[in-house]
């Protein structure tokens, strides 16, 4: 891994080598601690004297630390600027201290022990341990400098992750444990940066290799600790950047952190402040393309930011992921998020597809969701009760069956583990080469990334590290000259090869694909350059010599005159009916100029004058047969006007020539012509003929899709009035019957009301004697007044302030008390009834606090007439109870024994709970409404009255009875006088 350079930081007015101070030690402290470990080596008694015995020890080491200045004391305050630049000094993995009190504690992970079971020096590593309150500061013992640090880290990813997934706790507590020791030393060098960028990959690998086991793990925790990484690398780039220097791998861990938040727009922001070389660099580009395909419209859970204007590219989001173009672990910190993807693309689809449409193949939709097999989508839709069909026996889903409130009171689905999209791609490499981003030279190669319409970035990696599995290798013609571009420890160095063959060899470069009008135009150029003869006039209709056709030398040594050649039109490339074969042969023919010393020849010109002469005596001129030379001389003898017949003739041939082959070709064109015209004929039959079947199959089902509506809305309207009128005479009859309810009910009042009053609730027959008409008028007016005064007299409230409140001022006086408390609590088993009406209205009760109440005060007492509540904290200052009973409920068909032996009951009770939490002995008074046969001796024996009055229980202190059918004021006013006088202060 590149490191950064070591720079020298002005802080303060003196210049210190951060490295320097990281690597200095105390001579006293190695001392200690190599006494330490050979104390521990070396020790023959138990474990626990040896944990004791260093206790002493660490003791004596923490007094010496804070003399020397290397630690701060504990419980002193200082200020920023006294602050002591910590540094630790542990040379192991794990402190001495450590591993004895581990041992003593049994606490040794299996990974720690050695073969005959005991903790291991050169196996254990520092656990993590949290602070805690009044904790003193760590000893530089305790820990371990950069150095160490980072050699502990490799060793962990050397001998403990090839044994995931049983030993992740160890491996999770045991990464945590190494950036808690960078914190305590706040060092962020390059050993820091290093350390926690492979920490934060091994999250990564382990949230995928978790996810396809069983063992149980918290996949929010390991999320946590990663996030956690990338924070402090984020704060580390900072710092870097801020004193000039420059970390190479930023842009993988930007690109890790924006694909682990992938729903925070923030991030998004954030990123945008970034150098533009790590805005611009392709793995950022990369993931930003992924969060654009993973945005949805559609979420409602707590947490996640909805995006309005997402497109819901869930499908393009899985086939991105399948591509080579995405890293090994870019597909594994992605897999995170499959599960939450996969759920609101199904929600999506129920609201785009018809509820009567056919249910959703489950293999293709396995396929579009990135489902590994159909099995997978089909546990996942069990999981979110999505219905499942069968259609012509193939499994489907009606994803139409989305219920939303549903699956979100769900517990969330477990992680996706994906082997198609994700473990495919580690390919032959080995974890521990991914966490630590080796890379060979041999392994760079340009992988296109299309960002934009227009735009394409190409993204250098190394296929080693970042799990892009080997290719065959692709033609030399490939971009030799490719632009490397910026790239941490998993891309390497980019080298440019010495040559093609190198190229094939070592890298493996690919291009998108061109379009059809660059590769014509480039084959276009590339023919154009083939031969010089290609750029000759090629034959035309007219009166050209044979020089200006094939342009080669006569029987003479003078050249041809081209002057008048370029100013003739020749037949372009349009013009030009000879075949691809032809043309070629016409290009690239050779003419022998032994043919015009044969033209010239005398035997020639006789069978010329003969007409003798045909074509196929004489060699073709774009024959590439060679014609045997004849001799100078012979060449001479022969005058102008012969050369000038045999060129003659030669072009007669060739404008025959011509006018075969343009015939040929126009034949040609015209059967085709004529064939797709035929053909599009038959074309435009089918089509209008389709066209007219569709059309009318069309009609038909409109008609009967629409004769079927009207046949729905006719049932429904039949429907909707019977239900109306059903409603109608439902809401009649409940009318009906609350109003006789309510008559029943008034009617049961007035009983109520008749019985208190002491009338029979049966009308009596009047007999002559006793009938009203018998008595006169002022007779009748005063029964009527004496009644009247009657119910008066028995509905008046109570003067409590003089028959009660008096005597028990007076009681505090006597002794001396000048501001006594005294509770009365009021007992009825229907405070809604009328006698329950009653009590209130004689007491004066209101409601007040989920309970009826009336406070009076006096100069020294403060009496407080209450409800019995079940507040066990309001039974302190009780010294009376009034307990109503007997008739006292609605029910007018009770029964007498049962309603006295519920009243002995609560009666008991309520005494046991008194006497329990009060401070005063009870005096209680019994209201008891008669029942019509029950004697008062039989009341007493239910009740048990006498039974509380025995000095054994001492449950009371007095008892009043008072009946209530034949009640007056006088005879309640006297009750409570009694109940008073009885109260002991």
């Amino acid at each position: 891994m590149k490191k950064l350079q070591s720079k020298r930081v002005d802080r303060g007015g003196a210049r210190k080598n951060l490295y320097s101070e990281m690597n200095s030690s105390d001579d006293w402290d190695a001392q200690n601690q190599a006494a330490m470990n050979r104390l521990a080596e070396t020790w023959k008694g138990d474990i626990k004297s040896l944990y004791e015995k260093l206790q002493s020890v660490r003791a004596k080491e923490r007094t010496e630390m804070e003399n020397r200045g290397l630690v701060d004391k504990q419980d002193v305050r200082k200020t920023l600027d006294q602050a002591i630049k910590f540094t630790g000094s542990c040379t192991d993995m794990c402190p001495v201290f450590e591993r004895v009190r581990r041992t003593f504690e049994n606490n040794v992970a299996p990974w720690e022990r050695n073969a005959s079971g005991k903790i291991d020096r050169g196996l254990a590593i520092k656990a993590f341990s949290r602070p805690a309150a009044g904790q003193p500061p760590p000893l530089p013992s305790d820990v371990r400098p950069p150095a160490v640090l980072q050699r502990t880290l490799a060793f962990l990813i050397d001998n403990v992750i090839p044994n995931l997934p049983e030993s992740h706790a160890f491996l999770w507590d045991r990464t945590r444990s190494i950036r808690q020791d960078f914190t305590y030393q706040n060092y962020t060098g390059p050993e820091a940066i290093d350390c926690n960028e492979r920490i934060a990959r091994i999250h990564i690998v382990c949230l995928h290799v978790l996810a396809g086991s069983n063992i149980e793990y918290s996949r929010q925790q390991e999320l946590e600790q990663f996030n956690k990484a990338l924070q402090t690398l984020s704060e580390f780039y900072e710092d870097t950047r801020k004193l000039g220097g420059q970390c190479p791998n930023e842009a993988e861990f930007q690109a890790y952190r924006l694909l682990s938040h992938i729903r925070d727009a923030d991030l998004e922001r954030q990123v945008q402040s970034l150098p533009m070389h790590i805005l611009l660099d392709p793995q950022v580009q990369l993931v930003l393309e992924l969060r654009k395909l993973a945005q949805q419209n559609n979420i409602t859970e707590r947490g996640y930011t909805n995006t309005e204007n997402a497109s819901n590219m869930y499908s393009r989001f899985f086939k991105l992921l399948r591509t080579s173009s995405v890293p090994y672990l870019f597909a594994c910190l992605a897999e995170v998020h499959f599960n939450d993807i996969r759920m609101w693309a199904l929600k999506s689809m129920s609201s785009g597809y018809h509820k009567r449409g056919k249910p959703y193949v489950a293999a293709h939709l396995a396929k579009v969701l990135g489902c590994d097999s159909e099995q997978e989508l089909l546990d996942l839709c069990d999981h979110w009760e999505l219905t499942r069909k069968r259609d012509d026996g193939i499994e489907c889903i009606d994803v139409t069956s989305w219920n939303e409130q549903r699956t979100l009171s769900k517990p969330p689905a477990k992680q996706a583990y994906s082997k198609t999209i994700v473990e495919i791609k580690q390919g032959t490499l080995t974890l521990q080469q991914y966490i630590n981003g080796t890379s060979s030279r041999g392994n760079d190669t340009t992988i296109p990334l299309k960002i934009s319409n227009s735009t394409s970035l190409p993204i250098t990696h190394s296929r080693a590290s970042m799990g892009i599995l080997p290719e065959p290798s692709v033609s030399a013609f490939a971009n030799v000259n490719a632009t490397p571009s910026r790239s941490g420890a998993l891309s390497g160095n980019f080298v440019k090869p010495e040559s093609l063959e190198s190229i094939s060899k070592s890298n493996h470069v690919y291009e998108p694909k061109k379009d059809i009008y660059d590769m014509n135009r480039q084959r276009s150029q590339q023919m154009k350059s083939v031969s010089p003869l290609a750029h000759q006039n090629s034959f035309v209709f007219g009166g050209h010599s044979i020089n200006e056709v094939f342009n080669t030398p006569m029987l003479s040594n003078q050249k041809p005159d081209l002057g008048q050649k370029s100013k003739k039109r020749s037949f372009s490339s349009e013009d030009n009916f000879h075949s691809s074969e032809t043309s070629s042969h016409v290009e690239n023919a050779r003419i022998n100029p032994s043919l015009f010393q044969t033209l010239d020849s005398p035997s020639t010109l006789n069978r010329i004058s003969t007409g003798a002469l045909s074509t196929s005596s004489i060699k073709s001129p774009f024959s590439t047969s060679s014609v045997p030379e004849t001799s100078k001389s012979s060449a001479t003898v022969f005058s102008k006007p012969y050369r000038n017949i045999s060129r003659d003739l030669l072009k007669s041939e060739c404008d025959d020539v011509i006018r075969s082959v343009v015939a040929s070709e126009i034949k040609s064109i015209i059967s085709n012509s004529v064939s797709i015209h035929t053909k599009e004929l038959e074309r435009k039959t089918r089509f209008w003929s389709n066209l007219s079947t569709e059309l009318f199959s069309s009609m038909v089902f409109d008609n009967t899709w629409q004769a079927c509506e009207e046949a729905l809305s006719d049932h429904f309207r039949r429907s909707a009035l019977l239900k109306s009128t059903l409603k109608m005479i439902s809401m009649t009859a409940k009318r009906a019957k609350n109003s006789a309810d309510l008559r029943k009910k008034r009617q049961e009042q007035v009983n109520d009301a008749a019985m208190l009053l002491g009338r029979p609730i049966k009308k009596q027959r009047l007999t002559k004697k006793r009938s009203l008409n018998s008595l006169s008028e002022e007779e009748r007016v005063i029964l009527m007044q004496e009644q009247r005064r009657v119910v008066l007299d028995l509905w008046k409230p109570l003067d409590l302030e003089r028959v009660f409140v008096t005597y028990i001022a007076k009681k505090f006086s006597n002794a001396g008390v000048l501001d006594g408390i005294i509770d009365v609590n009021v007992f009825t088993s229907d405070w809604h009834s009328s006698s329950g009406i009653w009590l209130r209205k004689k007491f004066g009760l209101e409601w007040c606090d989920n309970k009826f109440v009336r406070n009076i005060e006096s100069k020294n007492v403060n009496v407080s007439f209450a409800s019995m509540s079940d507040d066990e904290d309001t039974y302190e200052n009780v010294a009376c109870l009034v307990f109503q009973c007997g008739l006292t409920g609605t029910e007018n068909n009770i029964e007498a024994e049962s309603k006295l032996r519920f009243d002995s009951e609560a009666l008991l009770e309520a005494l046991k709970r008194l006497y329990k939490f009060s401070v005063y002995s009870i005096s209680l008074l019994v209201l008891y409404w008669s029942f019509e046969g029950i004697s008062n001796n039989e009341v007493y024996q239910a009740l048990h009255l006498d039974q509380l009055l025995n000095p054994r229980y001492g449950l009371v202190s007095s008892i009043g009875f008072v009946t209530i059918d034949d009640v007056s004021e006088l005879d309640m006013n006297a009750a409570i006088q009694y109940m008073a006088k009885s109260i002991v202060i």
